[in-house]
């Protein structure tokens, strides 16, 4: 009876090693830093073929979520979406999540893809969800919001004295000239 546990107990890694898990680098990512994904698809209904496609969503499960901009349709994947080979049945792909899914860091949560043929006649299961790290606000001593400006557009600037210089004369701005236009 020991045997035939010990066996069962052997077997388990056997079956798991087949698991295809994603990898991402780096680790960790925020929305708007470029993101690597490395997949072997080794042992899913991707083995073996030449090419593959990525198809890529945000907010699985969530809500408020947008196909990549890559996709195209899924009987036809646009060449954006192809990803590049990385040896026998591993593949790579870039991305950086504000410009695949056009959407700001705020409406990113996470996001989910799957690799499929051109054709969609093959595809490997959902691999989801990854999840973005916020945005860290790293405190400096001026900080203008948005950091490009239009003429129609409202800016802020913030000056926090717990950066300021000892030097009265460093703490002082360069005049500047500002038109304000108040509305009724």
């Amino acid at each position: 009876m020991k045997q035939l546990l010990y066996f069962l107990l052997m077997l388990i890694p056997a079956f798991g090693a087949n698991a295809q898990n994603p990898s991402l680098s780096p680790s960790a990512f925020t929305a708007e830093d470029e993101v690597t994904i490395t997949i072997d698809v080794t042992g899913t209904g991707m083995a073996g073929v030449a090419d593959a496609y990525i198809w890529i969503f945000s907010n699985p499960d969530l809500g408020g979520g947008a196909d990549g901009v890559v996709n195209g349709q899924w009987g036809n994947s646009s060449e954006a979406a192809k990803m590049t080979p990385a040896g026998p049945n591993k593949f790579t792909f870039k991305f950086i999540g504000t410009t695949m899914f056009g959407q700001t860091p705020a409406q990113l949560k996470s996001f989910g893809f799957l690799l499929k043929k051109k054709d969609g006649s093959a595809q490997t299961p959902d691999y989801k969800p990854f999840f973005f790290d916020p945005l860290i606000f790293v405190p400096s001593m001026t900080r203008i919001f948005p950091a490009k400006v239009d003429k129609d557009d409202v800016v802020t600037v913030n000056f926090d004295n717990r950066y300021a210089a000892a030097n009265s004369n460093d703490q002082r701005m360069t005049p500047t000239t500002a038109t304000i236009v108040v509305y009724d």
